[in-house]
């Protein structure tokens, strides 16, 4: 069981995490939703998921964040590995099972890229 004071500073340090990450759509020039930035310390701050978790789910094939260059070879998660942590999060939270939640990413992908082509021949108004 956790002492309040922890909980609190772990929500503290995800919250000034969060408060310091660029909103959706936001951030200069270049930014981009799949540019690998976040150590896997920072994926866990922002997603409030423990780092074994997201090796997991990486073990699985379920993410494949990049590898920093140099001899350690860092993992670096994206805004967009982030969401997709975040949606297996509420998937779980929700009762699902890893392999269950998986799927349900996998047709969620499908819908979205099915919405993207009917967009680009105009059959569908974004």
């Amino acid at each position: 069981m956790k002492r309040p004071d922890e909980s609190t500073a772990h929500s503290e340090d995800r919250r000034h995490a969060l408060d310091a990450e660029p909103r959706r759509g936001e951030g200069g020039p270049g930014c981009n939703q799949h540019q690998p930035v976040y150590t896997i310390s920072v994926a866990s701050t922002l997603t409030g998921l423990h780092p074994q978790t997201i090796r997991k789910y990486e073990r699985r094939g379920l993410l494949l964040p990049q590898r920093s260059r140099g001899n350690m070879g860092y993992r670096l998660y994206s805004r967009s590995d982030v969401d997709l942590l975040l949606n297996f999060k509420r998937l779980t939270t929700e009762g699902l099972n890893v392999e269950s939640a998986a799927i349900v990413v996998a047709l969620q992908n499908r819908l979205r890229d099915a919405d993207r082509r009917l967009v680009a021949f105009g059959r569908l108004v974004p």
